[in-house]
């Protein structure tokens, strides 16, 4: 059953790690924007930025490959206070789902990536 996603909620977003190709995770650990931007998945955008409510798992859960992965953190209050909303959109697999909806062009994206902090996991 969807949840109400709080003001106070961390969205947790998975982002891919390359320490070669920082064009997801700058050197600094910083986030960039396109780590924010809709991918196409079989050619069709998605319906929204796919993250995990941080109370309804676990960082661990969350991650699922430390070698390949990174996670950031959201305010959901964040996200509303920039003219996007979030949703819990609970997968089978994953009751922590939700989506980042809205207009989501590059600068939506780049706040994202601004309010945006690293998880320091692992």
């Amino acid at each position: 059953m969807p949840e109400q996603i709080l003001d106070s909620d961390d969205l947790l977003r998975r982002i891919i790690f390359d320490s070669i190709d920082p064009l997801y995770i700058r050197p600094d650990q910083t986030v960039t924007s396109v780590a924010f931007l809709p991918r196409k998945i079989a050619g069709v955008l998605e319906a929204g930025l796919s993250v995990d409510v941080s109370r309804l798992t676990t960082y661990a859960t969350c991650i699922r490959d430390v070698s390949k992965y990174r996670l950031y953190s959201l305010k959901a209050g964040y996200v509303r206070q920039i003219n996007l909303d979030c949703i819990h959109d609970p997968l089978v697999d994953n009751e922590a789902h939700a989506l980042i909806v809205g207009d989501l062009k590059k600068t939506k994206a780049k706040q994202l990536s601004l309010g945006a902090t690293r998880v320091p996991f692992p």
